[in-house]
């Protein structure tokens, strides 16, 4: 009678989930265990129970059973499984280091299905790219890639590969990753991703690099013909204006820059300051020193979330006043610069063109 109480309230369970009635599953499930504490195959029960949660999107919920099942099977096979869905929760919460920590773990233990292994080095690895953590995520996804050569997450960490790979000068062996990428421009399932888009900037910007300028402008415009529209085409559209620049082409060059500049999602952004210091650029190099300070300036007032180009961009002012016959009004942008980036490694060169101004003559 207990075995036949025990599967109707099992079964009770699984018919509130089957109706999309979590809730009222969950009860069921909780009674079940208040009743049969120490029930045969315990864990698959919590396991059962918390999965019903957490594709019912109770993740808090889930997570307390998950919690309970390491407490009270500590040595079922099943824990790996619960260890890897609480440290997903921790790193949805921003936990990282804590779910950093138990993604490394679950990654390499010996008590790990290969499945846990597989998600927790995926996980890992997506931590590292947020960190930035190049040395590491370039050794992080050579293992995945040898380890799991046909997983799902393949392109996903062929691309974070190749985003640590270019961060890293190593421009070459990312182009082969990203020219490999962009032969699924046409599936779906790779090309829908987030990170796609980037593929082209990355692939420019590895051309751009190795002076392949005439690459740059074929990967460029062939971003643009497969979305004409796409959110990230003002990236590609600043590398294409650093290739045009490299070979003086300044109307080329500061026509890509200003469609970056123009795009709409590129309001704002550091691409877009980076965009207006290079047109800035042009113009100096072409000795415009009128319009080359107006460019600098721009910088320096509209973009006030990145110092790091505005202290450069300051500078440039101050050298355009030089130029241009004011030292009194280049000694001002220099004290401004001086004054408001004491941090900035521009400090010291300003400090030296100030006070060299401020010298009393002979």
């Amino acid at each position: 009678p207990l075995r036949f109480a025990f599967l109707a309230g099992v079964q009770s369970a699984r018919t509130r989930a089957d109706l999309k009635q979590p809730e009222l599953a969950d009860v069921a499930y909780e009674v079940v265990l208040g009743k049969f504490p120490k029930a045969k195959d315990l864990d698959k029960l919590l396991d059962e129970w918390a999965l019903m949660n957490l594709r019912a999107e109770r993740f808090e919920r889930s997570d307390e059973i998950f919690k309970m099942l390491i407490e009270k099977t500590p040595n079922s096979p099943l824990v790996d499984n619960a260890r890897l869905s609480l440290a997903e929760s921790d790193y949805v919460a921003s936990k990282l280091l804590e779910a950093k920590k138990v993604f490394q773990e679950l990654s390499t233990s010996p008590k790990s299905d290969e499945g846990v292994k597989e998600r927790a080095m995926f996980q890992l690895i997506e931590i590292l790219t947020e960190q930035r953590a190049w040395a590491d995520l370039l050794q992080q996804t050579d293992t995945f890639l040898k380890s799991f050569p046909n997983s799902k997450y393949g392109s996903t960490v062929s691309f974070r590969r190749s985003e640590a790979l270019t961060s890293t000068d190593k421009f070459a062996e990312a182009e082969t990753l990203l020219a490999d990428l962009l032969k699924a421009k046409d599936d779906s399932t790779v090309a829908d991703t987030l990170w796609f888009p980037r593929v082209w900037v990355l692939l420019a910007e590895c051309h751009v690099r190795q002076k392949n300028y005439d690459k740059v402008v074929e990967t460029v415009e062939g971003f643009r013909t497969w979305d004409p529209k796409n959110e990230r085409l003002y990236e590609a559209e600043e590398v294409l204006g650093r290739a045009y620049k490299n070979q003086r082409q300044w109307d080329e060059s500061r026509a890509a820059f200003e469609r970056s500049l123009g795009h709409p999602a590129a309001k704002g952004t550091e691409t877009a300051a980076k965009s207006q210091l290079m047109i800035a650029e042009t113009y100096w190099l072409q000795e415009n020193w009128k319009k080359a300070q107006e460019n600098y300036l721009k910088v320096y007032f509209n973009y006030p979330r990145y110092p790091e180009w505005q202290a450069p961009a300051l500078f440039q002012a101050g050298l355009c006043d030089e130029k241009l016959g004011d030292p009194e009004q280049a000694a001002k942008t220099y004290k401004e610069l001086i004054t408001k980036f004491r941090s900035s490694k521009f400090k010291d060169q300003a400090q030296e063109r100030w006070e060299k101004l401020n010298r009393p003559s002979s």
